[in-house]
């Protein structure tokens, strides 16, 4: 049953009543208007075909957004990329309008409104998102609107160009590379070049993604969801292993300096470092945190200086006729057991091995002048 209310000028509010279905209500200007979309409504219930599109009325598209980048964009790959499309268009007045009053020709609008600022990827993404957004909305919030995107004509793609490197431009490209601000950038063209990985994919990989360390293969999700494993031909697997391991460290300590070790350069001044063996020119300057206990970059550098000390001392003594006696310390523990009791425990042990009597007649006998102690962590079969 429809009832046309007159509630002030130029204000006629219909309502329609009937059962099995939601009341709808709605205010025209005149009371034709009001009286024409009663008998619509009440023919639609009587025909079955009713569809309640309040929701689409009381819902901007804007509100749609919002909701589809709160429950949607975060399980995607490429959910930075797209939460940056969303917000951009949330700011653009068609995010104002309702969704039962957008039509395909809005949208044809903002294409052409687009062409003036972007070029016809850019847009063809956009859109792609904003398809996306209707296409939840209908099948899988039951928000009754249908997608206005469908039928418009998309902006042509240019036709994609195909360049290799030749001669040395791949030296010159890496020198360059290293002469920019940003520390890794030589590294990402390196992986590129290897993996024959694109731009979008080098920049989504993770360590977490990646077996760099041992089999130099990086295995990252395609779009299928299908995991394939890339081979890397870098000849030099200790760039992928100090990463590996620099990342660890940063996702642990996010504030300390190891964060931005051996990334970022030392204020707006950059220094010009000579390459003797290209006859080139780099800027160097990196920051470096000299947290030799935490960073495993400075405890790198900082071991390979130590470990050339101890060659060296070695070398001269056996020089003068000494010897090298190996001699094993075995602790063992439990997988869960701290590392600083470990340590003390260990510690303990040799202290009291040197003081034993057996120690000192065993280093008058050799006749021992120091000790060089490496500890070495392993994984037993009981853990």
């Amino acid at each position: 049953m429809a009832t046309i209310t007159h509630r002030g000028p130029f204000q006629h509010q219909a309502q329609v009543r009937r059962k099995g279905y939601p009341t709808q209500t709605r205010t025209f200007e005149s009371k034709r208007d009001a009286e024409d979309w009663a008998k619509m409504v009440e023919t639609e219930m009587r025909q079955q075909t009713f569809v309640d599109r309040s929701e689409a009325d009381r819902t901007s598209f804007g509100e749609l957004l919002e909701r589809y980048l709160q429950e949607i964009t975060p399980d995607k790959r490429g959910w930075r990329a797209e939460s940056s499309r969303i917000r951009q268009f949330q700011r653009h007045p068609l995010a104002l309008r309702m969704l039962s009053s957008l039509r395909s020709v809005d949208f044809s609008n903002y294409v052409k409104e687009r062409k003036m600022a972007v070029g016809p990827k850019t847009i063809c993404l956009e859109l792609s998102v904003m398809s996306a957004v209707f296409n939840v909305a209908a099948n899988d919030w039951s928000i009754p609107v249908t997608n206005p995107i469908t039928n418009i004509r998309k902006p042509g793609l240019p036709q994609e160009r195909k360049r290799r490197l030749v001669g040395d431009e791949e030296a010159r490209l890496l020198d360059a590379a290293k002469a920019s601000r940003v520390p890794t950038l030589a590294f990402c063209i390196t992986l590129a070049i290897e993996s024959g990985m694109r731009r979008g994919e080098i920049a989504d990989l993770t360590w977490k993604q990646a077996g760099l360390r041992r089999t130099l293969s990086a295995s990252m999700s395609h779009i299928k969801q299908v995991l394939s494993t890339i081979p890397l031909l870098h000849r030099d697997s200790s760039k992928y292993e100090s990463g590996e391991l620099q990342n660890v460290v940063r996702e642990i300590l996010p504030d300390s300096r190891v964060a931005a070790c051996f990334r970022h350069r030392l204020g707006d001044s950059s220094v010009v470092v000579s390459t003797t063996n290209r006859g080139t020119t780099r800027l160097g300057g990196l920051m470096v945190c000299d947290a030799g206990h935490i960073c495993p970059i400075c405890h790198a550098r900082k071991m390979t200086r130590e470990r050339q000390t101890i060659s060296h001392l070695v070398h001269d003594h056996y020089q003068g006729g000494g010897v090298l006696v190996d001699a094993v310390l075995t602790v063992p523990h439990r997988l869960d057991e701290p590392l600083a009791i470990v340590l003390d425990r260990l510690d303990s042990t040799w202290k009291g091995l040197r003081r034993s009597p057996i120690w000192k007649s065993l280093a008058s006998e050799l006749g021992i002048v120091g000790c060089v102690r490496r500890l070495e962590v392993t994984l037993g079969h009981h853990g």
